[in-house]
């Protein structure tokens, strides 16, 4: 056994390991009144997919290419570069993150010289004058025997995560040393233009632990990142999610404490985000059964548990597949599985100030979002960018209404906004506000 792993496996047992309960202090699923709604804009045509946001910038898939838009300030989207893929058929694009002039794309379906599915990741960095896009760098992945590969194989780039300059990128389907889908993340740093380092690499504990299967770095919280493993193949457990702390050496040490999942979960965590010190944790579940996201602290050296909010069950599943955090909101995606709407949704959460967080806008999926593809999403300030069916992401922007006490009567029926006009704008309020009355 090796150093590395003999010191992990004494973390994991000495370890404080939090454990949640998904009903504790849960909040559920259940629209409320507001004053807020999201208008439609326009739409980004031929656009399947919304990889990533950052920094007024978004990565979008495009079938088999890349396209990278940035927000200008009057709320129109402009075309920065479209990236074609670097082959076809090694899934490009599966995963993306931008941050600035970096963008990395992972191909987890990537083949080498010797016909083993193995993965790879590609760095692009924009050009500071003329502001073009360019193809920088490769991650390859850890040469590992191919009787070691996963039951579907290698798939580096299966998820990754960039923050100024520090990049994460997991293959949580690799084995080592004859245990298959162990899972394994490395790191690396940009010291230079087109210049990366590896700064080290970590596996999973145990066989069927699935180590990567989602993660994120944030570097406002002290250079940490977060590394989940749904532990399918592992009995009677529920996943677990590992804390890294980048030393100032540029290595990253794997933390004593980790963070386990709620009894009964399925798929925890699906999605992870880190935002100023706050972290949200998805978890799809499994059908039938509510999926959850939970929201942690970290105001000093732990993370606390705030509240988990419930939504999905019975025939609506997915509920928590892809979460972003902002200060004080919150977008969540699922996807529906049986019946009627069977299309999937996106939903914003706010955070008042008594710290609960309620739905505030909900982007309901009836015939926008494929049946069991699920929903992507992203968020930038006002703006929310939605995948819809028709082949292409939807922008919207927020709007607050001022309403009065006793709203004025509309000049004419259907004129929710009183512009004087009965159009979609109102339609949008309406079905925007639509469930339960406090």
């Amino acid at each position: 056994m090796s150093l590395e792993k003999f010191v992990r496996r004494i973390l994991f047992f000495v370890g404080v390991i939090a454990s949640v309960n998904a009903g504790a202090e849960a909040q559920l699923w259940q629209p409320v009144q507001y004053q807020d709604t999201y208008l439609l804009q326009g739409l980004l045509n031929n656009t399947t997919g919304v990889l990533d946001v950052g920094n007024g910038q978004v990565i979008l898939k495009r079938h088999e290419s890349v396209l990278i838009c940035r927000l200008e300030s009057d709320g129109t989207w402009v075309l920065e570069a479209e990236i074609p893929a670097v082959e076809e058929g090694i899934g490009f694009g599966s995963k993306g993150a931008i941050d600035g002039d970096v963008a990395i794309i992972s191909a987890p379906n990537w083949v080498d010289a010797e016909g083993i599915r193995r993965g790879r990741a590609y760095a692009y960095e924009r050009e500071p004058k003329g502001g073009s896009w360019a193809q920088t760098y490769t991650f390859d992945p850890i040469s590992i025997d191919p009787d070691d590969a996963g039951l579907a194989g290698f798939k580096f780039g299966f998820d990754l995560a960039l923050d100024d300059g520090l990049v994460a990128i997991s293959d949580s389907r690799a084995g080592f040393q004859g245990l298959t889908d162990l899972g394994y993340v490395r790191f690396f740093e940009l010291i230079g233009p087109g210049e990366w380092v590896t700064a080290g690499q970590y596996f999973g504990i145990s066989g069927g632990e699935r180590f990567g299967t989602t993660l994120d770095i944030d570097r406002g919280a002290g250079d940490l990142c977060a590394v989940g493993a749904n532990q399918l193949e592992v009995e009677d457990a529920n996943g677990t999610i590992e804390f890294f702390v980048r030393q100032t050496d540029g290595d990253w040490l794997p933390q004593p404490r980790l963070i386990q999942g709620p009894s009964e979960s399925f798929l925890w965590p699906s999605d992870i985000d880190i935002t100023a010190r706050q972290m949200a944790i998805g978890g799809v579940n499994s059908y039938g059964l509510p999926g959850t996201v939970q929201i942690w602290e970290k105001p000093e050296d732990e993370w606390i548990h705030r509240t988990t909010l419930l939504g999905g069950g019975e025939d609506k599943g997915g509920f928590g597949g892809a979460v972003q955090l902002g200060t004080s909101r919150l977008l969540v995606t699922q996807y529906f599985t049986l019946g009627l709407p069977s299309d999937g949704a996106a939903m914003i959460y706010e955070r008042n100030q008594a710290g609960e967080w309620r739905i505030s806008q909900v982007f309901n999926g009836a015939l926008d979002f494929p049946a069991n593809e699920g929903c992507t999403a992203g968020m930038i300030g006002d703006h929310v960018l939605v995948r819809n069916s028709g082949g292409a992401v939807r922008s919207f922007k927020r709007t607050v209404f001022d309403f009065p006490c006793e709203r004025p009567e509309p000049s004419c029926p259907g004129d929710v906004n009183g512009d004087g006009i009965v159009n979609s704008s109102d339609l949008g309020i309406l079905l925007g506000a639509w469930g339960f009355c406090p």
